[in-house]
Parts: structure tokens; sequence; C-alpha cells
């Protein structure tokens, strides 16, 4: 039977940090107190009555002595001795300190204006010796009076500075490891919004992440059902079409032949322009059909992407408007601007995708005019364009076909690249089905450029243009 692993909490694993933060900060407080008492013990650092111990020590000694000698007074003090009358007679005390030293000795006040204390001795032959000492630890051999660099000032100092060390470390281990246990958790997220569901499923050691981590799974289990069942719909739509396609064929076949047959008997004019329109329509009906079969091969045709230079892609796309300019006996006029850098392109795709809008610019211009070519490299920030926000700072082959026609309508512009979209009667006739543009749309989109429409200043019809990223 297997056993099942105790998994931990967060609120456990912030707790283990808490117990370690103050374990730790008590071995701090501790090695200070240890480090204070070896000072202490190898004498490094005076206790804080050091000065009156010693004062006490060699009080009979400064009484009977001929002279007070520093060697009497404690490490770190000052004293001043005086006549019965207070006249200054020898000493250590600062100028400034001889009077307010005397000052306390007639008012009997031990305790020092600016901190300390003042101890007096009379000695025998009536002088008076004052002894100014202070209660606090100092370093042995200290000279300096400051009280920021006594033992207790560096000793706490040390232990604050020990203390936010510790703290910042502790923190810095706990993010880097809480950070560890996350990195999963955001792989999954990226992997489930990408689509990418061909991954195995990952656990964690701390409860509440390993059931994110549980939910990210399911959902990443059901979307992939999602999908797949989308896909399956999908290819089961395109199968319906491909058969619906081939069996309209076959009975659109017997009406046209049959239509045929009857043009060749003699009819009445009556009977004549009906049989016309026979064929006109099933000639309107094979095309749809021709364009629903466009429309399928394209979503079942894998893109093959190869490298190709700017100046050879546009020599392509300029050879194939010249083409199809030629076939319907009208001119064209090309512009080629910088052509640097190289793309990756399925060349098939965007040459197919450049025909349908030369021909539609073809279709729509005034023959005696033509179309107007211009290719060239150009970055997307130069231009007023809406349609790609991501496209910033971008830099593209765009080829542009413009027209000298009654150019796009707003309603146009808005709609032209939806499928089976045909505008109004003054642009489109019924020989179009709605499909050029969206298809290049699809075939550009889907080699990471895109399609934009506009109407032309200068030649006053439509502007369509494919852009390419140049890598």
């Amino acid at each position: 039977m297997e056993v099942k692993k105790h998994k931990r909490t967060l609120v456990g694993m912030f707790l283990q940090y808490v117990a370690m933060f103050c374990v730790n900060t008590l071995l701090i407080l501790g090695m200070v107190i240890l480090l204070f008492l070896v000072l202490d013990i190898t004498g490094a650092v005076i206790p804080a009555n050091y000065a009156e111990q010693k004062l006490q020590d060699n009080a009979e000694k400064i009484i009977s002595s001929d002279k007070v000698g520093e060697n009497l007074i404690p490490e770190g003090s000052s004293y001043g001795v005086y006549d019965r009358d207070g006249n200054w007679m020898y000493g250590s005390f600062a100028v400034q300190e001889r009077k307010q030293a005397w000052k306390s000795y007639r008012a009997e006040n031990r305790y020092r204006e600016h901190g300390g204390y003042y101890r007096f001795f009379t000695r025998k032959n009536g002088e008076v010796c004052i002894v100014e000492y202070e209660l606090h630890t100092s370093f042995s051999g200290q000279t300096s009076k400051s009280r920021l660099f006594t033992p207790e000032v560096l000793l706490v100092g040390l232990f604050v500075i020990l203390f936010l060390v510790q703290t910042f470390v502790l923190a810095g281990v706990f993010a880097k490891k809480l950070r560890i246990r996350l990195h999963n958790l955001c792989e999954v997220t990226e992997k489930v919004a990408a689509n990418t569901l061909e991954f195995e499923e990952t656990h964690s050691d701390i409860k509440e992440i390993d059931e994110v981590l549980t939910s990210l799974n399911q959902m990443k289990d059901a979307l992939q059902m999602s999908l797949k069942q989308q896909w399956e719909l999908e290819n089961q739509r395109k199968e319906q079409l491909a058969a619906l396609t081939h069996d309209i064929k076959t009975p659109l076949t017997v009406i046209r032949g049959n239509a045929e047959l009857l043009s060749e008997e003699c009819l009445s004019e009556e009977g004549r322009g009906c049989n016309d329109y026979i064929l006109q329509n099933v000639s309107e009906m094979e095309s749809y059909l021709e364009a629903m079969r466009c429309v399928l091969w394209y979503e079942t045709k894998e893109t093959k992407t190869e490298m190709i230079s700017c100046r050879q892609m546009a020599m392509k796309l300029e050879t194939k408007a010249t083409q199809l300019s030629a076939a319907r006996k009208m001119p064209v006029r090309v512009c080629n601007g910088t052509l640097d850098g190289r793309l990756r392109a399925d060349i098939g795709q965007i040459l197919r995708a450049w025909e349908n809008l030369v021909g539609n610019a073809l279709d729509y211009t005034k023959p005696e005019r033509g179309i107007v070519i211009e290719i060239g490299c150009a970055v997307w920030e130069d231009c007023n364009h809406s349609e790609s926000s991501e496209a910033e700072y971008e830099n593209y082959l765009t080829a542009k076909v413009l027209d000298y026609g009654s150019g796009f309508t707003k309603r146009d512009l808005c709609h032209a690249k939806e499928e089976f979209y045909r505008g109004d009667f003054s642009r489109h006739d019924h020989s179009h089905q709605g499909l050029g543009l969206s298809i290049a749309q699809e075939m550009t989109e889907t080699q990471g450029g895109f399609l934009t429409l506009g109407n032309s200043e200068e030649a006053g019809g439509a502007e369509t243009a494919i852009w390419l990223k140049v890598e």
C-alpha cells in the first residue's frame, strides 16, 4: 500500500522561518553577551564602577599624600586640588570645569551638571581634592569620554547589524525557496496560455500550490478535450462541405449539358432567353463552388516557409503584377523603394494573396489608366494605420496596389476583409464572391504579416497593401 506523502502548507513554511528567525535572534543575543563577558574577563573592558572602586581604594593615599598624583586617579577621570579659599592649585580639570567643580563642593552637590559625579576629599594639610568620574563601562586604555565608543553602544550596534543581516538572509532564503516552488506554476500557466497542452502533470510539496497546479492540470485536460472536439467538428464541417461541392457539381454538369443541347435547337426568342439565363446562373454557381473549393484547399494546406531576400520577393511580386496587367491589356506603373534585408514566408501563398489584390485592382480601375504598384521597406510606426498595434517599430516589406476606380466606401473598409462580403453594387458585381481579400488576409497573417485597406490620395481609388515582417 502506497504511503501518502504529507504535504507542507504555506502557513507551516512561514512559521518554520519565524521560528528560525527567533532562534537566530536569541543566538545572536547570546553571542553578544558572551563576547562582553570574554572582554570583561580578559580585562579589555573596564566595569562601570571601576572609578568608584579605585577612588575608594586610594582614598587614604589621596588624603595623606604630599601631592595628589595622577596614579591615584582612576583612568578616564579628571581631578583638581584647591586651597581652603577655593583657589586653583593643580590638577587635570579643564579651565571651564574648575569653577563649576568648586561650586558643587560648596553646595555639597555630587552630581555633575553634564553627567557624571564628583567625589570630595579634604586633605590633612587643609587642601580640597575634587575628582570627577562617570559610571559606565569603557575599553581599557580609552582616553576619549565619548559615549559613542563605549562597549555597551558598540555591542548593541553589533547586535543590530547581525539582526538585520539575518533578517535579510532569511527573507532571501524564504523568497528563493518559494520562487522555486512557484516556477512550476508559472510554467504551467504559460503553456496553457499558449495552448501547448502536451506536457506532463507537475506537483509541488506545498499544499496550496499543489491545489492550484491540480486545478490547472484539470483545466488543461478540459481545454485539450474541447480543442480536440472543436478540431473534429471543423474537420467534419470541411468534409461535409467538400462532399457537398462534389455532389452539387454533378447535377450542375447535367443542367449545363442539357442547356447547351437546347441552345442548338430552334427555340423561340423567349425560350432562348430563358436558356441563356440558365447557363448564366449555372456559371455563377460553378464559380461559387470553385471559391468554396479554394477556401477548403487553403484551410487544409500546410504553410512551408523559406528565407528570401526582399529584393527577390519584390521581383516576384512585380512579375506577377505585370503578367496579370498584360493579360487584361492594362498599363501598370511600378515604383520600388529601399529593398534591404530578408524575410521568411511561404512564397506560393504570398503570390496567391498578391494575385487577389492585383486582380481586384484591375477589376475596378479605369482600363485606360491601369494600376500603380509600390514596393519597398517601411517601419510601421511611420504609417498612419491602426490595424495592428503590436507591429509598432517593426520593419516590414510592403507591397501596395493603387487603382483609379471609385475606391472603398466606409462600409467597405469595415467589412471588406470578411468572408463572402461583396459590398455595394457600384463596386462589386455578381462574378465576385467576396473571398479574395479574406483569403489574402489569412494567408498573410499566417506568416506574421497583415493586410491594410484604404483610399489613395494620389490615384483617387482604392489602396491595398501586404505587409511582411523583415528579419
